[in-house]
């Protein structure tokens, strides 16, 4: 009899797992299809030169080499999407963290400021672009109708090579702020609310609750909040395409549309592969040194 259980017992684990399985395979079958695949494909392209209307024609690691040729412009759309990186991260962490702070308060209408802070989020990119190019018209823009009022002379803005950049870093803040608002908001509902109360009783300011309480415990949310935009900064691409087309002369072009161009417009398939493998092991490493920098056990100051 005990053997007989033992074996009924371990049949339900085995139909249990097996039924797990089933539930995941859609969403298995769906990453090997859309992902796993086309990796490994665009990994076999980046070796080769194919435009699709040819068969591939093996190059080894010429498509490599011509990333940095002179002639380029590979370098320049990696240095404009490094600087847009760098605008996006650390304006967006902080704007991010500071509205987190001011909606993190027990007051009326709180919903709907956060909801009012978030309707950014959930609107199309595109959507979003196209109504930030009409402010930015020279002509017609309300930025230039701003400046007048203040009796500033007007801008070109999108047609500045050294404001462009700017205005595209801004409009990236500005629809992704409240997402990570959100998600810091979480991460400061999360922070236990006695130790606030134990810092006041020992006399502790403002300032030192948020730098020796509050900050060390975001930790793992500030760690989340780097990774997540860090990835999504490198694969800049909609409001790039949508408001300057990379212009104006290649100030905005960044690598994700240099990939698209070559390979949708120019139709050289194995050189773009090559540009977005060369990505892939950028993104890689910098998720990887944030990983290593910033993971770990929340330290208390």
């Amino acid at each position: 009899m005990p053997t007989n259980r033992k074996n009924l017992k371990g049949r339900f684990l085995y139909s249990q797992k097996l039924v797990g399985y089933w539930f995941i395979l859609p969403s298995l079958a769906f990453f090997f299809l859309f992902v796993i695949i086309p990796l490994f494909v665009t990994v076999y392209l980046s070796f080769t030169q194919y435009n699709i209307l040819r068969p591939a024609r093996w190059i080894g690691l010429t498509n490599f080499v011509n990333l940095f040729a002179e002639n380029s412009l590979f370098l320049k759309a990696l240095m404009n999407t490094c600087w847009y990186v760098a605008g996006v991260i650390p304006s967006t962490m902080v704007i991010a963290l500071l509205l987190g702070l001011l909606v993190n308060k027990a007051f009326k209408f709180i919903t709907v400021f956060r909801a009012i802070y978030y309707i950014p989020v959930i609107t199309s990119m595109v959507a979003v672009s196209i109504v930030w190019v009409w402010i930015f018209s020279p002509e017609t823009g309300v930025a230039n109708r701003i400046l007048e009022k203040f009796a500033l002379p007007p801008s070109g803005w999108l047609r500045d090579p050294s404001l462009a950049m700017a205005c595209v870093v801004l409009v990236a803040v500005w629809k992704g702020i409240g997402y990570y608002m959100l998600i810091y908001l979480a991460g400061l509902q999360g922070i236990p609310t006695y130790l606030y109360e134990v810092a006041k009783i020992d006399g502790a300011s403002r300032w030192n609750m948020f730098w020796r309480i509050t900050l060390p415990l975001l930790r793992p949310t500030t760690f989340f909040v780097i990774v997540i935009l860090c990835i999504q900064s490198f694969q800049v691409f909609d409001q790039v395409y949508v408001m300057t087309r990379g212009g104006p002369t290649k100030a905005t072009t960044v690598v994700v549309y240099r990939i698209f161009t070559n390979g949708f417009i120019y139709l050289k398939m194995g050189y773009a592969s090559s540009m977005a493998l060369f990505l892939f092991g950028i993104i890689l490493m910098f998720t990887y040194f944030n990983v290593r920098l910033l993971r770990g056990e929340v330290e208390y100051w």
